[in-house]
């Protein structure tokens, strides 16, 4: 049983890297794009009708306080 390693004591040698440096796969940075890129794009959407909402009402206000302003100029 002199064969079986699994029976001796192990005289193996485990290398140890003392400077670990984690390593980014591709994998995950393409994952991080397909999910970034749709919550992204979804924010930039919802952040410009807001915009447009907002720029929208303030035309209407402006409207609004010129058409009092008329109505107020021609009552006599």
């Amino acid at each position: 049983m002199r064969g079986n390693s699994a029976e001796q004591p192990g005289k193996q040698s485990i290398e140890v890297n003392s400077r670990e440096i984690p390593e980014v796969s591709a994998h995950s940075i393409a994952g991080y794009f397909i999910v970034g890129i749709p919550i992204v794009l979804l924010l930039s959407i919802i952040g410009y009708k807001q915009y447009r909402i907002l720029a929208r009402r303030r035309r209407i206000e402006k409207l609004e306080r010129l058409w009092h302003i008329d109505i107020d100029e021609k009552t006599y």
